[in-house]
């Protein structure tokens, strides 16, 4: 939807007052201050090295994809709380909450009762993405505390052609501190409204022979808001308020281990969130509804020579993903308890070897075998068991990339990826890209790829009322193209331009019936188009401001209707300023009007935040954040689970932490 002029011109002054503020600030405080508090520079940040475009190391400029690297210096300045919050900050990135998991979406598309799926969730890259639901946990049902976080790589656009299933319009790399980036005993401690508190503590330390240890752990826990209203469950003369039922638990583990060219890493958490917005036709205002989740990995690799010229990524890896969704339902004139339960096992092995051919060729090759050794779903009530199904499985991929640089000032990528699916044969993937560096300052980049992701278990056997819809799904594949222009206008500005295009087809969707029975099924073809712009500044006082927007508009083919939850405006702002000893960092996103599944329009909102810093290099760091500092009420897309259309998000809270070297 388009933006109201009127809103747009609030929007902008409100933006503009709040850069205009702090500008004022920076411009009487940063005489004299040094360049650490400006983070990276501009040529640091286009000689980033990233792993995840093409499964080495290559710099961000010359990668074929559009790359933003999160580092957890910007994570700490402007209090990302999770994984959802960082990509907020992300261009063309937004995120919904619906009380229970946090989304995200990307130029524009995201599903509403999707769980993720279209985004491929890598740590250390290895996948994470369970293998019942294919979810990628982006919330508090994260692996780890964002602390223990050094930088996240995003790579936009198909990556199925290397990485397989899921990685439909980004792969998002989680890169892990080590026992040297977080030497000693270390805690972080956490508090604010909502009665949220949460501590991580962590050990951390380098062997005279070079081997590296770490071992954390974290707890975390928020009451959430004491009173929700839902208009839609107001019954005559009474409103619907639920009353504390809002919960939000989670425990994590998490150690690394490196020594040589082997590494070893693994994390757990057990999350639990009692759910207030009585979904799936659940009793409203029943404290018993909840879900449980419990994940966990363990991840071996090495990283070095394979002989005969060869260098490659070996990887053992084993994941257990579990899942208790508790919900009370009306059975006639009783109240019964419904559960579902889920759990999988699965391990996990890859193989990537690359070696320069002559003199222009670099080529990659590799193949990977993952085993769901168990894939169990129930679902029970008082009476007995309604499903109790268990499907293994094995997925199977090998791919290929050829690397060619002919001249200095162009670069050709191409790639190809095979899969093979148990109940559903073979897929094909190809990827390529064309970067030409014209001059130092500049990239520009021609990419084109393909991906797709096969239907889980879930999709295909859980809703047993249109049992031949599930079985009859097939993957659902993205076709799409882009063309980037990376300039550095100055030592310290820069700007990135995109340009881009995509087809979905046989998209999966969730679906229900005239008796409220859900179920998924192909639905059909979505096209979007857009552009997204990025301009970013930083100067030797420590200022850095950074802007963005992205245009992108997204239709369903058969009724040429915009889709759901697709905003066609997306502005995201940032500025940090160094006032004194402290860093003020203010951040907002304007989100624009989406739909709602019902066809009501959810009104665009602009919600910033603003975060206060202490230097890095003493004992004790605070950070203090104020979330939604403009108290806006705002709302996101319901699913078809909920009876509701939008769903209320928070409003103004305030968060204090705490890290403490010991």
């Amino acid at each position: 939807m388009e933006c109201p002029p009127v809103r747009c011109a609030s929007l902008c002054a409100q933006v503009w007052m709040l850069l205009g503020l702090l500008s004022g600030v920076a411009a009487a405080q940063t005489a004299g201050q040094g360049q650490d508090l400006a983070g990276m520079s501009l040529q640091d940040l286009m000689a980033v090295e990233v792993s995840t475009a093409s499964k080495f190391p290559q710099t961000v400029k010359e990668a074929p994809a559009s790359i933003t690297v999160i580092t957890a210096e910007e994570m700490r300045r402007f209090g990302h709380r999770t994984l959802a919050g960082a990509l907020r900050s992300v261009r063309g990135f937004y995120s919904t909450y619906d009380r229970n998991y946090s989304y995200v979406g990307t130029r524009g598309f995201a599903r509403p009762g999707d769980y993720n799926t279209r985004i491929l969730l890598l740590i250390d890259g290895h996948r994470i993405n369970d293998g019942v639901y294919d979810m990628a946990p982006l919330g508090t049902d994260f692996l780890f505390d964002v602390s223990l976080i050094d930088r996240i790589e995003v790579i936009r656009g198909p990556g199925s052609s290397l990485y397989g299933t899921n990685a439909l319009f980004a792969v998002i790399n989680v890169i892990t501190k080590t026992g040297g980036g977080r030497r000693g005993v270390q805690a972080d401690l956490q508090g604010g409204s909502l009665s949220t508190f949460g501590a991580t503590g962590s050990y951390g330390r380098v062997f005279g022979d070079g081997r590296e240890v770490l071992l954390a752990g974290s707890t975390y826990r928020s009451a959430g808001q004491h009173r929700i209203h839902v208009p839609e469950f107001d019954e005559a003369g009474s409103q619907a308020v639920a009353i504390d039922l809002d919960d939000d638990e989670a425990s994590s583990l998490f150690g690394s281990l490196s020594a040589g060219r082997f590494s070893f890493r693994g994390g757990a958490v057990h999350r639990v969130k009692q759910v207030p917005t009585a979904s799936f036709g659940t009793v409203f205002g029943d404290d018993r509804e909840s879900t449980d989740d419990d994940r966990a990995f363990v991840n071996a690799v090495y990283d070095g020579p394979l002989g005969r010229g060869w260098m490659g990524t070996a990887r053992l890896a084993y994941d257990y993903y579990g899942y208790q969704g508790a919900y009370p339902t009306v059975d006639g004139d009783a109240v019964t308890l419904f559960t579902d339960d889920s759990s999988s096992h699965a391990v996990t092995g890859e193989l990537t070897a690359r070696r320069r051919v002559g003199r222009f060729h670099l080529f990659t090759a590799g193949a990977e075998a993952r085993r769901d050794l168990h894939n169990h779903q129930t679902a029970s009530d008082s009476t007995g068991k309604y499903l109790d199904v268990d499907v293994p499985g094995t997925k199977a991929g090998v791919y290929i990339q050829d690397e060619i640089r002919p001249v200095s000032w162009l670069l050709l990528n191409a790639g190809l990826r095979l899969d093979r699916f148990s109940g559903f044969g073979t897929r094909v993937t190809p990827r390529a890209g064309v970067v030409l560096l014209p001059r130092p300052r500049t990239a520009i980049k021609l990419l084109h790829g393909r991906a797709y992701r096969a239907p889980n278990p879930y999709e295909r056997y859980y809703y047993t009322a249109v049992p031949e819809r599930g079985l009859a799904l097939r993957p659902e594949q993205i076709q799409s193209s882009e063309l980037v222009w990376e300039e550095s206008l100055s030592n310290h500005v820069r700007m990135t331009v995109t340009a881009f295009r995509y087809d979905v087809e046989q998209i999966i969707e969730q679906r229900a019936t005239s008796n409220s029975d859900i179920y998924f099924e192909n639905a059909g073809h979505t096209r979007g188009h857009g552009f997204e712009a990025e301009a970013e500044a930083r100067l030797d006082t420590g200022v850095v401001a950074r802007a963005s927007h992205t245009f992108a508009r997204v239709r369903d083919r058969a009724s040429d209707q915009a889709v759901s939850n697709s905003p066609r405006n997306l502005t995201t702002v940032s500025l940090q300023v160094p006032v004194s000893r402290l860093v003020i960092a203010a951040e907002g996103q304007y989100v624009g009007d989406r739909l709602a599944l019902d066809g009501s329009v959810i009104e665009g909102f602009f919600a910033p935040k603003i975060t206060v810093t202490s230097p890095t290099n003493s004992r004790v760091v605070f950070g203090l954040s104020v979330y939604n500092a403009l108290n806006r009420s705002y709302a996101d897309p319901g699913a078809e689970e909920h009876l509701q259309p939008s769903i209320r998000q928070d409003g103004r809270t305030v968060q204090l932490r705490v890290h403490v070297r010991f």
